[in-house]
């Protein structure tokens, strides 16, 4: 990994890799690294619970590890190769969905998002049941900074639930020389809600231990009805699921998520491998 290179350039490229790289045994996928106060700060992704191990850093780099932030654990340093375990936080497809859940002090007024989900991406965000407002997404834009006022004071002492869907339209080709494009990470980037710093995240039922194995996880999104199995086959003759008899056009009647299924026979015949696409 390309440590950051000096201003004004300040991306994690150089043309000469002596003492200005690391050489790190890691994950899934390792997005960036740097070094400040002796210690190395990775960021990444990984599918299962990994050892991360230094094996290369400039001369007196390196005595401790971040991985996302995070402290490696069960750490160790043998002949300056510093190793340590990430647990295992899984990896989803499609849309995600946040959830903050706090206490108010009373004087919260407004939330500050700063999302990421690629180009035509968007996002929705509700307090408690109460629609806050969106990003409706754009062609040339793949991220987005965005405020969101309170519609009303909120009491002291009460509990909320911050709700954040975002949509994650897939990862970029690595398109530039030298930038990692590819890297650019998905979902809420940055918030701030003064005094307030813990969020749960819920993507495809199951993460890697999905249950629906015909079309596996991918494009599996975070929302009750895929979460619910809604979308599959058969769905529509569910007893749990209440079905209302609605056209498309209708849309939906307040800011939401809504899951619109038909049934339709074909009669290709027996045999043919024929190219079918829908139009809504």
């Amino acid at each position: 990994m390309d440590l950051p290179a000096p201003e004004p350039l300040d991306l994690h490229a150089s043309p000469s890799r002596t003492n200005s790289s690391v050489i790190v045994k890691a994950g899934y996928l390792l997005r960036n690294a740097s070094i400040s106060e002796n210690t190395l700060h990775l960021t990444g992704d990984v599918n299962a619970t990994s050892t991360v191990e230094l094996i290369s850093a400039p001369p007196g780099c390196c005595s401790d590890v971040l991985y996302d932030g995070n402290r490696l654990q069960n750490i160790s340093n043998t002949n300056g190769r510093v190793s340590g375990v990430v647990p295992d936080y899984g990896y989803h497809a499609g849309s995600v969905l946040y959830r903050g859940h706090f206490t108010a002090k009373g004087e919260e007024k407004s939330l500050y998002l700063s999302t990421q989900g690629g180009y035509a991406y968007g996002h929705s965000v509700w307090l408690d049941s109460t629609y806050l407002g969106s990003w409706q997404g754009n062609p040339a834009i793949q991220n987005y900074n965005q405020t969101l006022q309170f519609p009303q004071s909120l009491q002291g002492d009460e509990h909320y639930v911050l709700t954040i869907l975002i949509d994650n339209l897939g990862l970029d080709l690595n398109f530039e020389l030298n930038t990692n494009t590819m890297k650019s990470p998905r979902g809420l980037l940055d918030y701030d809600l003064s005094g307030h710093n813990s969020w749960k995240i819920t993507g495809n039922l199951g993460g890697e231990q999905y249950r629906e194995h015909s079309r596996g996880p991918l494009n599996k999104g975070s929302t009750f009805v895929e979460r619910q199995g809604y979308h599959l086959s058969g769905a529509l003759n569910s007893t749990k699921a209440e079905w209302q008899t609605r056209t498309p056009q209708e849309g939906l009647s307040a800011a939401g998520v809504g899951l619109f299924a038909t049934t339709f026979s074909l009669d290709y015949p027996q045999g043919y491998d024929i190219p079918t696409s829908v139009v809504q």
